[in-house]
């Protein structure tokens, strides 16, 4: 016989069989979030002593300049990673690579060039055959 778990949800507290289930922590601020802080906070000003159109604008114009050098920062990624594809390389393979216990160190040929969650990783094909997906920043040595 089985339980169908019964969540609920106190306060903005999730639950499920009367146990708090952690919450995700955002570790960054999108345009959304940032823009409804600054509603909240335009809500609840002191009306005499209103914000500052020039406060109001600058931390719009800073968020601006925040995104586009996220963005520069995953193009330069992109680019450096396909500037890899079809030398040989060697590199630091990631934490959770399976064989990073055993053989730290990925070398081979870069095959590919593959976006997971939002992150740059390249595809180095080994000589056993098998593949390792690394950050290109993780690269310290290439071979023409």
């Amino acid at each position: 016989m089985s339980t169908t778990p019964v969540t609920s949800s106190v306060n903005g507290q999730q639950y499920v069989n009367g146990t708090p289930v952690a919450r995700e922590t955002k570790k960054t601020l999108d345009m959304a979030a940032f823009l409804q802080i600054l509603t909240t906070q335009m809500v609840n000003q002191n009306p005499l002593s209103p914000m500052d159109d020039a406060q109001y604008f600058g931390q719009i114009a800073q968020m601006g300049t925040v995104q586009g050098i996220d963005e520069m920062k995953k193009s330069a990624a992109t680019t450096l990673a396909n500037s890899y594809i079809g030398k040989t390389v060697q590199a630091m393979r990631n934490s959770t690579d399976t064989a990073a216990s055993s053989n730290p160190i990925a070398s081979g040929t870069v095959d590919y060039v593959v976006q997971k969650s939002g992150k740059t990783y390249i595809g180095i094909k080994e000589s056993n055959g098998g593949v390792a997906e690394v950050d290109p920043a993780n690269v310290f040595k290439i071979a023409a």
